[in-house]
């Protein structure tokens, strides 16, 4: 968050109520911008917070989107039955014992919230940075394969174990 605008609410923050501890009683009436102000820091800062955490946390998810899709093309590769064996990052698959798969990786992701992404039987662990209001925040994807047609599709859930959920950010 901008610490410039952060030190400008703090300071409206503060006179607004210095304004309304010297209002008299007697008068019986308050300056409506430091009613204003006391709203803004009350109710709009944390809100404001929020908003920001969550728009940096969807930046995390777009990030995986690449990963998401080679573990799609893993999976129609090697098929459903095989996927947990061989759609895993750093997981080469050995061509001489007869083996097909992916190495997944995203070594070409350059995204600043995000701290890490590990793919395991083609579940998706991505985790946000410790600052930034994400507190370290994760998402597990869960792929499904589902059938239409004839037709095969990956439908991705986001897992209820992601701490993502409990920090109100995805």
């Amino acid at each position: 968050m901008n610490r410039k605008f952060l030190t400008s609410a703090k300071v409206a923050f503060l006179a607004a109520s210095l304004s309304l501890s010297t209002t008299s009683v007697a008068e019986n009436t308050v300056n409506a911008s430091a009613v204003h102000a006391l709203v803004l820091g009350s109710i709009g800062l944390p809100a404001y917070a929020k908003y920001t955490a969550r728009a940096k946390f969807n930046e995390v998810v777009s990030g995986a989107s690449p990963v998401k899709m080679q573990v799609e093309l893993c999976v129609f590769d090697v098929g459903p039955e095989e996927a947990p064996i061989y759609c895993n990052s750093g997981k080469k698959p050995d061509i001489s014992l007869g083996q097909r798969g992916w190495n997944l990786s995203y070594d070409f992701l350059n995204n600043k919230y995000t701290a890490g992404i590990s793919v395991k039987a083609g579940v998706i662990t991505v985790t946000a940075v410790n600052s930034d209001g994400l507190n370290g925040a994760t998402i597990i994807l869960n792929p499904n394969l589902e059938q239409n047609d004839g037709n095969s599709f990956v439908n991705w859930s986001v897992d209820p174990a992601s701490t993502c959920i409990k920090y109100d950010v995805c």
